[in-house]
């Protein structure tokens, strides 16, 4: 699977709409995104198209509501995260 990645200038805007990417995560929601996870997040590539953007999750404000740090940049964005709706995503399983 392609990884994407760099700073915010090289991302394109978020896309939404589906909330998780991966059946593997949908049970364990709340055990899974806490602070140190890692996640990927679908962004529009600026050539057209989707690419992902890792990030980790430094903070769990609430349920969903994280704030997590671009990699490699380190540039940190608030993200609502959820099964359905909102930004889409995955988590990194290594």
């Amino acid at each position: 699977r392609p990884h994407g990645g760099g700073d915010a200038a090289e991302r394109g805007e978020v896309l939404v709409g589906g909330g998780l990417r991966s059946a593997a995560g949908s049970p364990s929601l709340r055990v899974r995104l806490v602070a140190g996870a890692l996640i990927e997040v679908q962004h529009r590539a600026a050539e057209g198209g989707r690419t992902w953007a890792t990030a980790r999750v430094t903070a769990v404000a609430e349920p969903g509501l994280c704030t997590v740090a671009w990699r490699p940049s380190g540039q940190t964005s608030v993200l609502r995260l959820s099964l359905h709706g909102g930004p889409n995503w995955r988590f990194v399983d290594l």
